[in-house]
């Protein structure tokens, strides 16, 4: 096969590069044809998708969440099957569907995998006093989580540990003014929210945090909607998360919806696939844009 494979050379504290090189020398070795890039943006990695999906049969991405954002980003059409090797902070796809981080397996998938289909949907938000349009496969989050994530982003150089996290969330407990938002979900104003979470896969950030069941190629995406939050409130709601009940808490609003708009006489600072995107509003839809991910059988 012709296999194409791309690295963060940033991800897993700098050992993106030794992880691409033993997947290409383990493809090598059983007959395929490997190219390999190592990234130096997220449009340098935009652009090798968009290039690689017109000529190879197989794709490798090594890398986390915020790698395989951008790939999706760089695809114009269905691309060929993606093997993904986990080498993030959160690798939420990776645990979703039970990836392993071995180069040996990501070969194994190349050959044998299967391929689960994984919706992308549009996202259209501001940022820098315009409109943009990314693609998401995770999860979006406003208000309070997307305050975290930019003070994240602000503050970040290079590879991140999930520790790392702790002094935003501190800042954004002290400092975050919520600013409700109007969400619409298919056309039906269902309220005014300072925090939610529109998510397609069942955990939020780690296996510790659980949604509930999600389909993962059914167009529809879970929200996940909070009136206010504080630290007492979202240790409640965190603990609902991990014993698997947040669907059910008396103070959380869910439902599935296939159309989302999220507005508010303020802008909210956004998250997608946890990393910063910019800023309310937010337009959320479905075009049955999908991505292969081979998974094992």
């Amino acid at each position: 096969m012709n296999i194409e494979i791309i690295a963060n050379p940033n991800s897993g504290r700098g050992h993106g590069t030794e992880r691409a090189q033993r997947i290409a020398e383990l493809c090598s070795t059983r007959g395929h044809e490997v190219g390999i890039h190592f990234s130096r943006s997220r449009q340098d990695v935009s652009d090798w998708a968009e290039q690689s999906a017109k000529t190879a049969e197989r794709l490798v991405i090594v890398g986390g969440d915020g790698t395989v954002n951008a790939a999706v980003d760089g695809f114009k059409s269905t691309p060929p099957p993606i093997a993904i090797s986990p080498l993030g902070t959160a690798n939420v796809l990776a645990h979703v569907l039970k990836i392993s981080k071995r180069p040996a397996d990501t070969v194994t998938l190349l050959e044998r995998g299967v391929s689960q289909m994984i919706d992308a949907p549009t996202v259209n938000l501001q940022r820098d006093d315009e409109t943009i349009t990314q693609r998401a496969f995770l999860c979006i989050g406003f208000g309070f989580d997307g305050e975290i994530i930019r003070i994240m982003d602000e503050h970040r150089n290079g590879p991140i540990h999930m520790a790392e996290y702790i002094k935003p969330l501190g800042l954004a407990l002290k400092n975050w003014k919520p600013c409700p938002q109007m969400v619409i979900a298919d056309g039906e104003e269902i309220g005014e929210f300072a925090y939610g979470i529109v998510s397609g896969v069942n955990i939020y950030g780690s296996p510790i945090l659980r949604l509930g069941s999600s389909a993962l190629d059914d167009q529809l995406w879970e929200l996940f909607l909070f009136k206010d939050i504080n630290l007492l409130s979202g240790g409640l709601f965190a603990l609902a998360a991990a014993s698997g009940h947040l669907r059910k808490h008396p103070h959380v609003t869910h439902l599935s919806a296939k159309h989302v708009i999220i507005k508010g006489s303020e802008p909210a600072p956004v998250q997608i696939d946890g990393d910063f995107a910019g800023y309310s509003p937010v337009e959320l839809d479905f075009d049955e844009s999908q991505i292969p991910v081979l998974i094992t059988t």
